[in-house]
């Protein structure tokens, strides 16, 4: 019944604001399988652009371009798999290749392109003319080459390819990220982490940068992908995590006000830990910033928990000085001082002016809207497992979290933290309601 529920209020949200539509139009799609660089293509003829030179290329039949698809299925991995563009206009997408098959494929389709590309060079660049073993060099790879596993040598990493999904495209759907079962829509920056199962691309145009590389640009125009669930990540208590130890750090992502880097653990996995000490969600406790998201606080009351969060903390500004030459490369700041700029993961606690007690630390996390309509997010009561509207959150009182480490963001030399997502959180009713001081 819960999900009928949920499914109606998605309905309801999409009758009330509709997507931009577009009248559907037909495009002729292959398997990659079925798919030539040499008798499906046509390349122009070259161009001078900005940084470098580019070529048009059509199907050689269907004039609608030229798209291919991929149903072998990999993994969007968790630290770089999604990455925004400077001029903030574009997605980098970048997908494993799980299937030997397809990964053949790929590695077909470059070779077929290099062919292509050496009848055409001497036309193309009379004065500059390279040998058919420098062209073979100098293309990017359409698919990367699979690598050995440092734990097993007969055990192979996927290759790994890129595409780009632009936010008009998404915009105007003509490119679709939805989830397998339900056919919600998903924003780009969900993708990290997640399974791919289908996805279709469509080939953009030839560029040549100067002697020193050559390739094909590629779009996404519709991924599909599954959930890969809270239970295949390894979820651990608070104690248990060290960031020296189980963290990454992305590419940093400039953005207008900050940067953002991903994290992820160092086999590529979501970084996720347990809280089970309780205590109340304040009166202030689910603070709605807009319709996909709302910021929950939760207070401390656990000692050890407390410290651990407190160690977090510390451990962080040892990274951020570590590496500061690459996250800070124009800051002046001492390491003591930059130290002082971290936004920690607990507040600290403060006495109470009646007596000599404290009040907990508090700790944030963000809990995205669309991740509980696809279920990636729970909040339930402990004893009965029944669903809770979050604005029902302040006066309650949390007996379990799970949050998830997602990126760390840079405000230039100002502060920097970790951003947590809040993957499940389990309360009981409390009709003793503090007002705990921020």
């Amino acid at each position: 019944m819960t999900s009928i529920m949920r499914q109606n209020e998605h309905d309801n949200k999409s009758i009330m604001n509709p997507r931009p539509t577009k009248r559907a139009k037909r495009v002729h799609i292959s398997k990659i399988e079925h798919f030539s660089l040499i008798n499906d293509v046509e390349i122009g003829d070259m161009n001078r652009a900005n940084m470098c030179h580019i070529a048009n290329i059509n199907h050689s039949t269907h004039k609608d371009g030229l798209y291919f698809q991929l149903s072998g299925g990999g993994t969007i991995p968790q630290s770089f798999g999604v990455v925004l563009s400077p001029d903030d206009k574009k997605y980098s997408i970048t997908m494993s290749v799980d299937s030997d098959a397809e990964h053949v494929e790929f590695k077909r389709l470059q070779s077929e392109f290099v062919s292509t590309v050496q009848s055409k060079w001497s036309q193309w660049f009379p004065n500059m003319p390279k040998t058919d073993e420098e062209l073979c060099d100098l293309c990017n790879n359409f698919v990367s080459d699979k690598k050995p596993r440092s734990d097993n040598s007969d055990a192979t990493w996927p290759g790994l390819t890129k595409a780009s999904c632009f936010k008009n495209a998404i915009k105007e759907r003509t490119c679709k990220i939805v989830l397998k079962d339900s056919g919600l829509d998903i924003e780009p920056t969900e993708l990290n982490g997640m399974k791919w199962v289908r996805a279709v691309f469509k080939l953009g145009v030839c560029y040549v940068q100067s002697s020193k590389s050559f390739g094909l640009t590629k779009s996404l125009v519709f991924i599909e992908c599954v959930e890969s669930g809270l239970q295949e990540a390894e979820t651990v208590p608070v104690k248990e995590l060290v960031l020296q130890n189980n963290m990454v750090l992305g590419t940093p992502n400039k953005l207008q006000m900050c940067q953002l880097i991903t994290v992820a653990g160092k086999t590529g996995g979501r970084i996720i830990f347990r809280l089970q000490g309780g205590g109340l969600i304040p009166s202030f406790g689910a603070e709605q910033i807009n319709d996909t998201k709302t910021v929950i606080t939760l207070a401390i009351d656990n000692d050890e928990e407390h410290v651990e969060l407190q160690r977090l903390s510390e451990e962080l500004k040892d990274i951020v000085c570590a590496h500061r030459a690459r996250l800070f490369p124009q800051c002046t700041l001492s390491d003591e001082i930059l130290r002082t700029k971290c936004n920690p993961f607990v507040s600290a606690r403060k006495e109470k002016n009646n007596d000599k007690s404290m009040w907990p630390g508090l700790t944030k996390a963000t809990l995205y809207t669309k991740q509980l309509e696809v279920k990636k997010c729970s909040i339930t009561y402990t004893d009965t497992e029944e669903q809770i509207d979050p604005i029902n959150l302040p006066g309650m009182r949390w007996t379990s979290a799970v949050l998830e480490l997602s990126f760390m963001y840079i405000q230039s030399s100002k502060a920097y933290g970790i951003t947590k997502q809040l993957r499940k959180l389990e309360c009981d009713e409390s009709n003793t309601v503090e007002i705990i001081p921020i």
